[in-house]
């Protein structure tokens, strides 16, 4: 049995300058065991991104669904990528027009994860952290960000690849991505266990991480998504976010939004709290 849910909040920062919540977090699932869980988060320096990453947002949730609704076996998690991409560029592409918002509007960071009977993965385009907890009791991280705080954001992919390309140097095999991985183990512990740079290029396409065989095992409990302002709560580490944000009580009902909405509150009696919007959702694998 697989349960989702998820949670976003404003930051201290975009509350005092009397802006709106850039991240967006959404949910779902369905008899069939599918289940899927998705995070935008939008451009401060942009337009009305807090309108854009909803739209991205709900664009890569349709694009699952339309995905389901096929009913196509599909053999390969990179085939089930392609087609979510390209299904919530045209939804978002189409949305923009008829709403006749700028470019600027459109620019959201994306992550999501999807869970079928036969696949599980995770799939992120900009930056952002990816957490499984185990079963053991330890918890694998991978952390995304660019160089210069400039991610690639699948609005891009309306004609503007080559303006992004230009911006980090003009060269795409340069490498400006960065992954990190990491564990908190069962004593707590935190440890880097790797570092990868990734070319312009392929940082463009998106990051997948296959969760299919750990799954399939049973090794794994929950699966969560968080935006990078996880990264910017005061008083904490953003590996203490992410430790704290998945230490589920229950998993029943709202269980993302209990748990996140306590953390908020006991980080903020003794400091500030989040300075950043963040946004998390997960799928618990009973």
């Amino acid at each position: 049995m697989k349960r989702v849910d998820e949670y976003f909040t404003i930051g201290l920062q975009h509350r005092a300058d009397g802006k709106p919540c850039q991240d967006h977090a959404l949910s779902g699932h369905d008899a069939q065991e599918h289940a899927y869980v998705s995070i935008a988060d939008g451009c401060s320096s942009g337009g009305a991104t807090d309108m854009g990453a909803r739209i991205v947002n709900y664009a890569t949730m349709q694009a699952i669904k339309n995905m389901i609704s096929w009913r196509r076996k599909y053999d390969l998690v990179a085939d089930m990528v392609t087609d979510v991409v390209s299904q919530r560029l045209l939804t978002i592409d189409r949305v923009h027009r008829e709403l006749h918002m700028q470019y600027e509007d459109l620019l959201a960071t994306n992550i999501y994860v999807f869970s079928n009977q036969a696949h599980t993965y995770a799939h992120v385009v900009g930056d952002g952290i990816i957490a499984v907890a185990m079963v053991n009791g330890s918890t694998e991280m991978w952390r995304y960000f660019w160089a210069d705080n400039t991610p690639y954001y699948p609005a891009y992919d309306l004609g503007k690849q080559e303006q992004f390309i230009i911006a980090h140097g003009a060269d795409g095999m340069k490498n400006r991505l960065t992954e990190e991985q990491w564990i908190i183990g069962a004593d707590g512990q935190v440890t880097c266990v790797g570092i990868t740079e990734q070319m312009i290029l392929h940082g463009m396409r998106g990051v997948t991480i296959d969760l299919t065989e750990k799954i399939r095992c049973g090794l794994v409990k929950t699966v969560a998504i968080f935006s990078d302002g996880a990264e910017l709560v005061d008083g904490l580490t953003w590996q203490q976010v992410i430790g704290q944000s998945m230490a589920y009580k229950n998993v029943t009902g709202a269980f993302v939004k209990r748990r996140m909405m306590r953390l908020m509150r006991d980080v903020s009696k003794e400091y500030k709290g989040p300075l950043d919007d963040i946004a998390c959702a997960a799928i618990h694998f009973s």
